[in-house]
C-alpha cells in the first residue's frame, strides 16, 4: 500500500504543474504470475538521465515543484520488502509512468492475488 500510494501522490503532485487538465490512469493486470501496477500521468515528465535516480534519497528530477525528494525513494524501500521491482519510464514534458511488478511467491499478500486470479 505503502509502495501505490507514494507513487500516486508523486502522480497527483507532478499532473498538476503543466497547465493541461491533469490526467492520471492507473491499471493492474496479471503478467504470468506476477501482479502489476501501473500508474501513467500527464505531468512534467522526466529526463531520460533522470530515471535511474528517481528512487535515491533526496534526489528531484526538476526545481519547478517543491519536496524534499523522499517519496520515490520510500516507495522502492518498500518495493524491496516484499521483493517488488519498480520501473519508470517517462517522456519529457509529456508524461511518465511508474511500474511496480509484485511476484505473488514473495508478497504476503498471497491470499488475495489468489483471490483475484480466480475471479
Amino acid at each position: 500500500t505503502l509502495v501505490a500510494t507514494a507513487i500516486l501522490e508523486n502522480a497527483i503532485h507532478y499532473s498538476q504543474k503543466t497547465g493541461r487538465r491533469p490526467e492520471i490512469k492507473i491499471g493492474v493486470h496479471r503478467q504470468g504470475d506476477d501482479v502489476v501496477l501501473r500508474v501513467r500521468d500527464n505531468g512534467l515528465g522526466i529526463a531520460e538521465i533522470a530515471l535511474p535516480h528517481l528512487s535515491e534519497m533526496f534526489y528531484r528530477a526538476t526545481e519547478k515543484v517543491q519536496g524534499g525528494g523522499l517519496g520515490l525513494y520510500v516507495a522502492q524501500k518498500a518495493a524491496e520488502l516484499i521483493d517488488a521491482q519498480m520501473t519508470f519510464r517517462s517522456e519529457l514534458g509529456q508524461w511518465t509512468e511508474a511500474e511496480v511488478k509484485i511476484s505473488p511467491s514473495t508478497t504476503p499478500y498471497q491470499s488475495q492475488i489468489d483471490t483475484l486470479h480466480h475471479s
